[in-house]
């Protein structure tokens, strides 16, 4: 079913060897990515990239370090998560992409799509013709 998704967990032992792993199954809250309710956050990979990246990389996505600057980020209040380490869980992230065969930069450049796009706003400027006369904007 698409409304349910699984989270594999891979435990590796000193060598970098599969030394087990286990399965969850979980609802996807898609909804959650564009609202949260209030006290809630975005996914947590949006706050680590952010806290994480070097200002180059940030750059090259067209980020800032700045979670209150992104619509998606701020739905439910001011988009500060306080008590947790993003940089750090962003480097495990990080790692464990590499160690799996991910290509990190790639998924990188999704998520940071998903976050500009979430600051781009549609104006209608001709009510006669919503569909033709719409003004575009991305801060």
């Amino acid at each position: 079913s698409s409304r349910f998704g699984k989270f594999m967990r891979v435990l590796f032992d000193d060598a970098g060897c599969i030394s087990g792993a286990n399965i969850s199954t979980y609802l996807l809250e898609k909804s959650r990515l564009a609202l949260q309710q209030p006290g809630e956050t975005n996914f947590h990979i949006f706050y680590q990239l952010l806290a994480g990246l070097d200002d180059g990389a940030l750059a090259k996505l067209h980020l800032g370090r700045d979670s209150a600057s992104f619509h998606y980020l701020t739905r439910a209040g001011s988009g500060v998560r306080e008590g947790l380490d993003d940089v750090n869980e962003f480097k495990a992230t990080h790692s464990s992409m590499q160690t799996l065969g991910l290509r990190p930069d790639d998924v990188f450049s999704i998520l940071a799509g998903i976050l500009n796009l979430g600051n781009v706003t549609f104006e209608v400027v001709d009510q006669n013709n919503a569909e033709r006369a719409s003004k575009v904007s991305i801060p």
